[in-house]
C-alpha cells in the first residue's frame, strides 16, 4: 500500500499490514484533470488535482493523520499487477483506515443556522450514484463529508469506533440511509449485512455507474466478500465472474458441501453409492440467467452399482 506523507506529498510502500501507520483515506469523484502517480512533477502541480490532494492532506492533518490514500495517485495503473492488487485490497483498506474523508465537490454547504444538512441536499450530490462509491460508504468506521468550498457537512459513524478516535458534531446516518436506501445497522456496522441476502446486497448498487463497464462489478467485489484478477477488457463478463465467485462462496458456507476446487474424485470403482460436492446446478445458471465462459463446472454425479436382477 502506497501512502502519501502529508506534510511532504512524499510517498512510502508499506507492504506489512502490521507495520504500517494509522492513515486516513480519500473518497471523491474522478475528474478529468485528475493528477495520476507516473506524471511528471511539472505537469502534476500544474492539474486540479494537485490543489485537490494538498486540500485532503491539510484535511488530514487537522486530524493529526500523517499519512493518507487517494486512489489517483496512491495505484501505478501503468501496472496490472498492482491495479489488480489495489482493486482487490481496496475494501480492506476502507475498512482499516482511521477516517474515510468524502469530499463532495457538486453540492454547497447549507446555511450555519439551518442546522444539519437535509436528506434531499445531500442527495443531490453524484457521489451517492457512483459504484465505487458504495464500498467507501459502508466500509469505514468512519467517514467525514465536506462540500464544494471544503466545509464540513457531518459525519457517518459506527459503534465500532473507538471512543478516543475522531469525533464529530453532525451525525448523517440516517439522512445516509434514507439517500441510499440502505438500513442503518449496516452503515453502522457492515457486519451486520451477514443477515441480509445478495438480492438485497444488490439493491444497494442499484443505479450506481461507473466509467468502466467492468467496474461494475469489481467495486462490488468487496460488499459480497469475494475477489478474482480484475481484466479489462472482458466487459459483462466481469459480473458473470463476479455472480459466479458469490455463488461459489455462498456453498462454501453451507455446512458439508465442497467447493469446486475441492471437492473428491470419483472413485476407481463404482462399487458403492458416491454422492458428489454440488457447485452450481443447471437450474441456477437457467433462473440467473448466467452464462459461464471458460468456467469448468462440477455437477453432481451420481454413481450407483447395476446388477441384474
Amino acid at each position: 500500500m502506497r501512502l502519501i506523507n502529508v506534510h511532504n506529498l512524499k510517498t512510502t510502500q508499506f507492504t506489512d499490514d502490521k507495520t504500517r501507520p494509522r492513515y486516513a483515506i480519500a473518497s471523491h469523484r474522478w475528474r478529468k484533470d485528475e493528477a495520476t502517480f507516473r506524471e511528471k512533477p511539472e505537469w502534476f502541480r500544474k492539474k486540479s488535482g494537485f490543489e485537490k490532494i494538498k486540500k485532503f492532506c491539510a484535511w488530514a492533518q487537522e486530524l493529526d493523520l500523517t499519512w493518507l490514500w487517494i486512489d489517483s495517485y496512491c495505484i501505478d495503473k501503468s501496472s496490472s499487477a498492482e491495479l489488480t492488487e489495489a482493486i482487490n485490497s481496496m475494501f480492506f483498506w476502507y475498512r482499516e483506515s482511521a477516517v474515510c474523508l468524502a469530499y463532495l465537490d457538486d453540492i454547497d454547504a447549507f446555511p450555519p443556522s439551518s442546522g444539519a444538512i437535509s436528506t434531499s441536499r445531500l442527495a443531490e450530490s453524484e457521489w451517492f450514484r457512483r459504484g465505487w462509491t458504495l464500498q467507501e460508504l459502508l466500509a469505514p468506521k468512519i467517514v467525514l463529508f465536506r462540500e464544494r468550498m471544503w466545509r464540513d457537512i457531518g459525519a457517518k459513524v459506527s459503534s465500532r469506533q473507538p471512543s478516543s478516535s475522531i469525533s464529530v458534531s453532525v451525525i448523517l446516518n440516517k439522512q445516509l440511509s434514507r439517500v441510499t436506501h440502505i438500513p442503518e445497522e449496516v452503515l453502522d456496522d457492515y457486519s451486520k449485512s451477514a443477515s441480509y441476502s445478495d438480492d438485497q446486497k444488490f439493491s444497494w448498487a442499484a443505479g450506481r455507474e461507473t466509467t468502466r463497464i467492468e467496474d461494475q462489478a469489481y467495486c462490488l467485489m468487496g460488499i459480497f466478500d469475494v475477489y478474482f484478477p480484475a481484466t479489462y477488457g472482458e466487459r459483462d463478463r466481469a459480473m458473470v465472474t463476479l455472480k459466479f465467485a458469490i455463488h461459489q462462496k455462498s456453498r462454501r458456507d453451507l455446512p458439508g458441501t465442497f467447493p469446486v476446487s475441492t471437492a473428491p474424485a470419483p472413485a476407481s470403482s463404482p462399487s458403492k453409492e458416491q454422492k458428489q460436492g454440488v457447485s452450481i446446478t443447471m437450474s441456477t445458471i437457467v433462473t440467473t440467467g448466467l452464462l459461464i465462459y471458460n468456467i469448468q463446472v462440477d455437477i453432481l454425479t451420481l454413481f450407483r452399482r447395476c446388477t441384474p436382477p
